[in-house]
């Protein structure tokens, strides 16, 4: 549409700092045949005060003359599609740029889930206290109420060792191996005894269970004398040692 009016214009120019940065979208340019307002300009075309008034700033709003060509912005409802078609289209690009800095992105590994159970730790069982006044006897656990580190010495059935009552031990049986004479006041005849800790090849190794069954005159306090079926030349070699004497329950 290229018509052109002319339009009687009565006021000064305005100052052109009033002037806005950003004009509309205009589809014709219209010279009003006679004296006008920009009030009965608008209402004419069907246009708004304020996009006359913003495209016109040197032109006083109140009063025209003829001669001055107006340009005229597209009507409202015009303008707004155009505005929102834009928008849309603004709004597709962004997408599309999301989209793009979303794939480009690397993947992010996925945190462990908070409700997996955790690995059981095992209770470590309390070690077992080692058995006390135990003594190992032939691979078994014996228990035992006292122990005794004594001088030991030896004696055969030899007469001279024996006086009158001949090989017998105090209770009266035959002296026989196990046979062992102590201090009753310190273990009382009877008790049941392990020796160890002597040298001597006519005894058992590592030691033997032996009865307090006999007495001796020389024979007191941590004295034992042990009974050993040998000649009295070979029992002397034992000589005097230094034994543990182990006391059985």
């Amino acid at each position: 549409m290229n018509k052109r009016l002319l339009v009687t214009v009565t006021g000064a120019l305005l100052s052109v700092a009033t002037v806005l940065a950003i004009l509309p979208v205009y589809a014709s340019s219209e010279t009003p045949e006679s004296t006008n307002t920009f009030y009965s300009v608008a209402q004419q075309y069907k246009l708004s005060m304020e996009s006359l008034i913003a495209d016109h700033p040197m032109l006083d709003a109140k009063n025209t003359m003829g001669g001055v060509e107006v340009k005229m912005p597209e009507p409202a409802s015009d303008l707004a599609k155009m505005n929102a078609t834009e928008a849309k289209a603004s709004s597709a690009q962004a997408k599309e740029q999301a989209a793009e800095v979303k794939q480009a992105a690397p993947a992010q590994p996925k945190a462990a889930k908070a409700s997996e159970p955790k690995a059981k730790t095992a209770k470590a069982e309390p070690a077992k206290k080692a058995p006390t006044n135990v003594v190992n006897i032939n691979g078994r656990d014996m228990k035992y109420s006292k122990k005794f580190s004594m001088k030991a010495t030896a004696y055969t059935a030899h007469p001279s060792e024996n006086g009158p009552w001949g090989a017998v031990d105090a209770l009266g049986n035959d002296l026989k191996l196990g046979t062992v004479a102590v201090d009753p006041d310190v273990i009382p005849l009877g008790t049941k005894l392990f020796v160890t800790g002597y040298q001597f090849s006519h005894l058992p190794a590592g030691g033997y269970v032996a009865i307090a069954s006999d007495t001796g005159s020389k024979i007191k306090k941590k004295r034992i004398d042990l009974f050993v079926p040998v000649s009295k030349e070979v029992g002397s070699t034992f000589g005097v040692q230094q034994v543990e004497v182990y006391v059985l329950k």
